[in-house]
């Protein structure tokens, strides 16, 4: 298989109904965050909670346009904390990008949602062909007319879940034993939907929507 650069994937993505492409940058944004972890125990916390809010709302603004303004904060969010550091960074701008997705530029921003993880995994020496080469499967899905819900109720890693996933999985979950960290909560919810997210839970919608009121 050859990988098609991001301006390939963002002409292809652009043929698509706006929830395949949300569906398609909010998986890649999952499967680089577990790469968070690399950030190290100071940084981890207001890295982590802003990513999976974003990858959250994201989800749910997919299918419900009255989501996008909470999905407009939570990519802003996530931005500003991604600026706070230099370690993890794409990692949490993958995630930025897929809530952008659900907003605006929505091609745009999920092609580099795309682009964003493969660095970010790429800078844990992980398999970042493995990553791109997943994410070219996830839009050939789509292209056939596979449904947005469907491909986002199938398991991240359909191929085989990779070594580095599972390792980068374990210190996140680490992390978090080992400072106590405040995003746990969001850390279990990312745990439970690696291996499929059937459906939108109404306590999930509430729970982006409230997350993101000021």
């Amino acid at each position: 298989m050859i990988d098609p650069g991001q301006s390939e994937i963002e002409q292809r993505l652009e043929r698509l109904e706006r929830e395949k492409v949300v569906v398609f940058a909010v998986r890649e944004a999952m499967r680089a965050a577990p790469l968070l972890a690399i950030a190290g125990p100071k940084s981890f916390d207001r890295l982590a909670e802003p990513s999976f809010r974003a990858i959250l709302t994201a989800s749910i603004a997919a299918f419900d346009p009255k989501a996008r303004p909470s999905a407009q904060i939570a990519s802003d969010e996530a931005f500003a904390a991604a600026s706070l550091t230099d370690t993890a960074h794409s990692a949490v701008y993958a995630a930025a990008r897929a809530a952008g997705a659900a907003v605006a530029n929505h091609a745009a921003a999920a092609a580099y949602a795309g682009y964003a993880a493969a660095f970010s995994s790429a800078r844990a020496a992980a398999a970042e062909t493995t990553l791109l080469r997943e994410a070219i499967l996830d839009l050939e899905q789509l292209e056939r007319a596979v449904a947005a819900d469907q491909l986002r109720a199938t398991p991240l890693w359909p191929s085989g879940t990779p070594v580095e996933f599972t390792g980068a999985v374990d210190r996140l979950a680490q992390t978090v034993r080992q400072t106590g960290a405040a995003c746990a909560r969001w850390v279990d919810w990312y745990v439970t939907k690696i291996y499929g997210w059937p459906e939108l839970l109404p306590m999930e919608r509430d729970w982006a929507l409230a997350e993101n009121v000021h």
